[in-house]
């Protein structure tokens, strides 16, 4: 259970003995539910009974676009068709509908543990996902962020995401069981929604049952006195990209919290290796009408129309006068294509931003001043669909001059991290820092070009944040280790500190410097070499 190539809550990796049990097909869905609140009369309560977390449009107020706003398990955006997973339920909401579920037919339901549904989710497997490492195959096998979910979530909320580089056909939820099953045969543990679990929120497996128990003492603190449920697979909306829905990645939500966007559950039962599985009849007419909903599903979207393809031939000419770049491509094939669209990365491997829309020749000019080594990609667009990214080009390597202060994601290579915002009232001037699910994690790194006038001993001073402190990071010079520094506690996230290294000595010349994580939990800002 774990990775050792994930974020830092999937460490240590381990070993867990787990007994025979039996897991759901398929997540529960909106009929379902409802046969219990038809049977039963069940109604929230508390503070927030009434109210669900949907998406809302992106304002300057509102940089997340989500609101808490009014609404239940059975409102028309959330429930869209009889046979879509539930949302909008909470660990109080889903216990209740155990509890029934339990009494009416005799066995005991319940929700799985987190190894439990590591274990089957994987199906037998060691790669990313149950199906290999390839993320352009995601679309065959769940319902995830990807080209269609892209674009509704731009025109309807204007919230921009990282999208599997394919097309499942589906805006937001779907019909339970429309993709490929993994080889135990459960459908939707990629996407779709995530599902909660039994277990409670810790911040590593440090401790972890091995016996395939849930997990729920010594619960970790989100916040002040907050407890989190944790919840795996990962959803269909902005927030799950490729990155997050590996066999092993985890996610959370709090106890009391009803949200449409992408919790819903899966039910498992205790299993002696004798035991029959019984099949009633209401599962048989439940399977049938299942069948049709599918069909129907398959139906709309054959009648789709299709994505542009992506183009092909992008090259970059680097040698332009004044900073600028000029890029140029293959016209494509299709008659319906109307335009390209230009985007641009903030670094190499950050996230696209769209620079120009619809420009209608095979070339475009970058005549904007960009300080760092970044990348280029285009789209084929058509009256109302954007294809996929071309393959990316990348500018130059840039050589900073030791004298300067270089900011942490002006980068010309790396492994893992992620480029994220500090603002304004974080630390002085704002502006952008490295990152990663969690803060940066153990084994990632960033390489530099570094330029150095002249002979001399050197100190190294760097901008960091971190709530726990940890060992920090090794400086590689030409790949040699000369230093390691640690990261002191400032206080959490949003808390910068300047912290600064032991002298060192470094003769005049070229170097590729490599800041290498050796531990997990924190961000860096900028860094500088004084002369000491």
């Amino acid at each position: 259970m774990g990775s050792d190539n994930g974020n830092a809550n999937e460490l240590p990796v381990h070993k867990v003995n787990i007994p025979s049990f039996q897991m759901a097909k398929y997540e529960v869905t909106v009929r379902e539910y409802g046969q219990f609140i038809k049977a039963t009369g069940y109604a929230p309560v508390g503070e927030y009974a009434d109210s669900c977390m949907t998406w809302e449009r992106k304002t300057e107020n509102n940089s997340y676009g989500i609101t808490g706003a009014k609404g239940g398990w059975n409102d028309t955006f959330i429930a869209q068709n009889d046979f879509h997973p539930v949302l909008c339920v909470n660990t109080i909401d889903i216990q209740a509908y155990i509890d029934w579920l339990s009494t009416e037919t005799g066995e005991k339901y319940r929700l799985p543990s987190e190894s439990e549904w590591e274990y089957a989710a994987r199906a037998g497997t060691t790669a990313k996902y149950f199906f290999g490492d390839d993320e352009a195959e995601l679309c065959r096998y769940g319902n995830v962020f990807d080209q269609t979910g892209q674009m509704a979530f731009k025109q309807k909320y204007s919230l921009d995401g990282t999208y599997a580089q394919c097309d499942d056909k589906a805006e937001y939820t779907t019909v339970v069981g429309m993709y490929q099953p993994n080889p135990y045969g459960l459908y939707d543990t990629l996407g779709n929604v995530g599902e909660i679990l039994a277990d409670c929120e810790h911040k590593t497996y440090q401790g972890a049952p091995s016996d395939g128990s849930a997990w729920t003492s010594e619960c970790d603190s989100f916040g002040p006195n907050s407890k989190m449920q944790i919840h795996r697979g990962r959803a269909y909306g902005q927030w799950s990209e490729p990155s997050s829905l590996s066999s092993s990645s985890r996610g959370h939500i709090g106890l009391d919290l009803r949200s449409s966007l992408g919790e819903g559950f899966r039910l498992a039962l205790d299993a002696a290796d004798n035991k029959q599985v019984k099949q009633p009849i209401s599962t048989i007419k439940f399977s049938k009408s299942l069948a049709i909903a599918q069909e129907q599903e398959a139906l709309r979207r054959i009648k789709l129309t299709p994505f542009p393809t992506a183009p092909i031939g992008l090259t970059l000419n680097n040698e332009m006068n004044n900073g600028t770049h000029r890029l140029s491509w293959h016209a494509n094939s299709e008659p319906v294509v109307t335009g390209y669209n230009i985007y641009r990365s903030e670094t190499v491997g950050g996230k696209y931003s769209l620079l120009a829309a619809n420009i209608n020749t095979l070339q475009y000019t970058d005549t904007t001043l960009h300080t760092r080594k970044h990348s280029y990609v285009i789209a084929a667009t058509n009256s109302d669909k954007t294809s996929l990214y071309s393959q990316p080009v990348t500018t130059a390597d840039m050589v900073k001059n030791i004298s300067l202060t270089i900011q942490a994601e002006d980068f010309n290579f790396m492994q893992g991290m992620a480029v994220g915002t500090i603002a304004d009232k974080e630390d002085t001037g704002g502006g952008l820092n490295l990152t990663g699910d969690g803060g940066i994690n153990k084994g990632n790194w960033t390489d530099y070009l570094i330029n150095v006038e002249s002979s001399g001993f050197y100190k190294l001073n760097y901008r960091i944040a971190s709530a726990d402190g940890s060992d920090g990071f090794e400086l590689l010079l030409n790949d040699k280790v000369r230093a390691t520094f640690a990261v002191p506690i400032t206080g959490g996230w949003r808390k910068w500190q300047t912290a600064s290294g032991e002298k060192m000595y470094i003769e005049a010349g070229q170097y590729k410097v490599r800041i290498k994580a050796i531990a997990s939990g924190w961000k860096l800002n900028w860094f500088s070499f004084v002369e000491s």
